[in-house]
């Protein structure tokens, strides 16, 4: 999940984001929801753009994110924005 404060949002929103989406599903991931204007119920949270992906497992995540292919992107986006980024491994089951 990301939290991202986006600075130049036309460069974000046509060179970055497009490119992201398609880069991940090699990486088995998918786009899950993505919102500029988060519905916030309850505490503090970062005011920007919202991103929640899903991917088959922490070590993808790892691998797409440290990959060659993804260096120039993230260069790219640490240059047009400040983001919070968190991994969530697995969840707390519950049984019925």
């Amino acid at each position: 999940m990301s939290a991202i404060n986006i600075h130049d949002k036309k460069k974000f929103d046509q060179t970055y984001f497009p490119v992201i989406v398609k880069q991940v599903e090699r990486y088995g991931a998918r786009l899950l929801a993505a919102s500029d204007m988060p519905h916030i119920v309850e505490g503090n949270w970062l005011r920007g753009r919202t991103v929640l992906w899903e991917f088959p497992d922490v070590e993808a995540t790892k691998t797409w994110y440290h990959s060659e292919e993804y260096a120039p992107l993230l260069k790219l986006r640490q240059e047009i924005s400040t983001a919070s980024i968190i991994l969530i491994p697995e969840g707390v089951t519950v049984s019925a």
